[in-house]
């Protein structure tokens, strides 16, 4: 994610007090990790995956989902994110339990919070990919 930051970035058209970022489940980890290393104005995560630092180095299959003690780069990144931040939580997720999501609002309690109640992880109906687009759209407007 900072490598396609970076390139971002250095495209001449792009002002880099205005990019956002979003992701979902490893993407959403990977999204608040970023905000630690690179500037961002917005953040937004949905069914964010959260790992224990050492954890990461494996491959994604390979980790456990299970939050572990000690320092978290995911949670101290948001934690220190003072720009706009969403936390969008699939309802009926069965991949990322809802604990990883309230650990997320326990780090940044003034981050926006949404459930879309009846979606799951993979948003694989098209009424919850409008709606989590529609979010999207209306959280990164005016940026």
């Amino acid at each position: 994610m900072v490598a396609a930051y970076d390139r971002l970035v250095a495209e001449r058209d792009v002002d880099p007090g205005r990019i956002g970022v979003a992701g979902a489940s490893y993407g959403g980890y990977l999204a608040a990790v970023l905000t630690a290393r690179r500037p961002v104005a917005r953040l937004a995560i949905r069914a964010p995956a959260l790992y224990a630092d050492a954890d990461v180095p494996l491959p994604p299959r390979a980790r456990s989902h299970a939050v572990g003690e000690g320092p978290n780069a995911a949670l101290d990144a948001v934690r220190a994110f003072g720009g706009p931040f969403l936390v969008v939580e699939s309802g009926r997720d069965t991949v990322v339990p809802a604990d990883m999501v309230h650990a997320y609002l326990g780090a940044a309690p003034r981050a926006r919070h949404v459930v879309m109640a009846d979606a799951e992880h993979a948003l694989h109906e098209p009424a919850w990919r409008a709606e989590f687009l529609a979010l999207l759209v209306d959280f990164f407007r005016g940026l």
